[in-house]
């Protein structure tokens, strides 16, 4: 599969989001970017679900990315859904 060429605006404002990790460079896109390059991937986005971790949940298991107490407070992770569009004849 190949990557989907991206929006220029998309292109443009990558540089914005590259992150260097020990294992490459990620990016790190915004919502209204994602759904962009979703629809330009021909996909539909029905649903963005942002999870927050629970009162009282003791402690947060993971890559000790977040903060528990920050994660209780702001959604630390998202759950995006989304299907591929069916092509317009």
């Amino acid at each position: 599969m190949t990557e989907p060429e991206l929006p220029e605006h998309v292109a443009r404002n990558r540089a914005y989001g590259r992150r260097s990790t020990q294992s490459g460079v990620e990016f790190y896109l915004g919502y209204g970017d994602w759904i962009r390059l979703l629809r330009a991937s021909g996909f539909e986005v029905l649903d963005l679900i942002e999870i927050q971790a629970p009162d009282d949940l003791a402690d947060l298991r993971g890559d000790g990315l977040v903060d528990p107490d920050w994660a209780r407070k702001w959604p630390a992770e998202q759950i995006w859904r989304v299907c591929k569009m069916k092509p317009v004849r």
